[in-house]
């Protein structure tokens, strides 16, 4: 009896182990099981994730590619009235002074003298006024973007943003380095009047001519009698502002670049409406 009972005890905890052996091989497997189903989870996340950053970037580019982004300009404001008539009156002696004489009414008469791209610009002129005319200050016009990729033909969004970025980019530019060139002396009146009339046959005139071949191809495009109004809208102000006679350029060019940023705004919002 005394030689068989510690058998019976050790096979008792040799059974017992075994069974600890057992739940705990049965633990690991079932934890290797929950760890695999993680990584695959986790995997499968991550997968999902990286295609929606794929997709999410493909649809930004494609939807930004043709859109043009917005822009500030930057009037330089002398007065401010709250009467039409003065404001008329005030205009007239700025342009006579060099100045665009440019009003813009929003609830106030403002009078604006020049406008500009660029902000330093603008303040750097405007402290030059400030002693003079106390109401002198920076009134900011905000041209919205313009996104062509609405339009359902992608070749039309192609070349409406091309036309659109050429007028946009390069128009102001140009008007712009003329005034400050007359300015520096470093072109005459005839010069500049020259480079008017070649900005109108070489630059706008080919824009003109393109949309109206781009008509022909897009016959039932509203987008693209609305960019033949803006377009013409612009050649006549040019003209307008530029005739042969009673051509004063430092008055003339302020005045043209004002309501071009006039132009940027109206074409703007209309093209946001389609």
């Amino acid at each position: 009896m005394h030689s068989s009972t510690p058998y019976i005890i050790g096979g008792k905890r040799e059974e017992y182990r075994g069974e600890e052996s057992g739940k705990i091989k049965k633990y690991r497997r079932r934890r290797v099981y929950v760890l695999n189903i993680r990584r695959i989870v986790m995997f499968s996340i991550a997968i999902i994730l990286l295609l929606s950053a794929i997709t999410a970037t493909f649809v930004y580019r494609n939807f930004t590619r043709f859109r043009f982004s917005s822009q500030i300009f930057y009037y330089l404001q002398l007065k401010s009235v709250d009467d039409g008539a003065t404001a008329m009156s005030l205009a007239s002696d700025f342009a006579k002074k060099g100045g665009a004489g440019y009003i813009i009414n929003d609830g106030d008469f403002r009078i604006m003298v020049s406008v500009y791209s660029d902000k330093d610009d603008a303040i750097t002129v405007c402290n030059r006024y400030i002693v003079e005319y106390p109401q002198a200050e920076i009134y900011e016009l905000k041209i919205p973007a313009v996104n062509f990729m609405k339009f359902t033909e992608k070749e039309l969004a192609r070349e409406l943003y091309g036309i659109y970025k050429e007028i946009r980019l390069t128009l102001f530019d140009k008007l712009q380095s003329l005034d400050f060139s007359y300015g520096k002396g470093e072109l005459s009146q005839a010069a500049v009047l020259s480079a008017i009339s070649a900005l109108k046959r070489d630059f706008l005139t080919p824009l003109i001519n393109k949309t109206s071949d781009l008509r022909n191809a897009f016959p039932a495009s509203e987008a693209l009698e609305c960019m033949n109004d803006f377009l013409s809208n612009i050649l006549a102000m040019l003209e307008t502002d530029f005739p042969a006679e009673n051509f004063t350029v430092t008055n003339k060019i302020k005045l043209t670049l004002c309501r071009l940023c006039r132009l940027y705004l109206d074409s703007s919002v209309i093209f946001q409406k389609l």
